[in-house]
């Protein structure tokens, strides 16, 4: 399993990011919310004129009945007030405030738990072994990957 944080503080659309974060995972197979996406957390507190949040999301990738990837995303956001900002003489409606985004990717072996223990190491060192290898590698790529996009959809949208 790999962690990592994105952190960020200023001025950012909160809702834009929320939605491509969304789209990203849906793209690339870890969206569909009947099945394998779920928001299991959404925290929102009103301290004066400033929202706290924590929202947390449980996003998978089934491939085949053994095995499953998992991301995991955490979101903590505090200080977030809505701003009024001007960019090329337009007035827009954006955000400001700290945000911390905790990611993470693990894989899953026998997610419906189906497997006795001997089967299941059977499976583990000789049947899917290279398999499972793979599997790990492509989380690790894909984490890195959606934390740099997280990284330069901030660093762009920066006002």
């Amino acid at each position: 399993s790999k962690n990592l944080k994105v952190i960020w503080s200023g001025i950012f659309d909160f809702e834009d990011l929320y939605i491509g974060m969304k789209d990203w995972l849906e793209f690339k197979g870890y969206g569909d919310e009947k099945e394998t996406f779920k928001e299991t957390r959404y925290e929102e507190r009103i301290l004066g004129d400033a929202k706290k949040l924590e929202i947390a999301w449980h996003a998978e990738r089934k491939f085949g009945p053994y095995l499953s990837n998992v991301i995991q995303v955490l979101f903590q956001v505090i200080n977030l007030r809505e701003v009024e900002i001007e960019k090329e003489g337009v007035k827009l409606k954006a955000n400001r405030g700290d945000i911390e985004i905790r990611l993470s990717g693990k894989i899953i072996k026998d997610p419906q738990n189906k497997l006795n223990n001997l089967t299941q190491l059977f499976y583990d060192k000789v049947l899917f072994k290279s398999r499972i290898e793979e599997h790990k590698n492509a989380m690790y790529n894909l984490v890195y990957s959606f934390h740099k996009e997280i990284k330069t959809f901030l660093e762009l949208k920066q006002f």
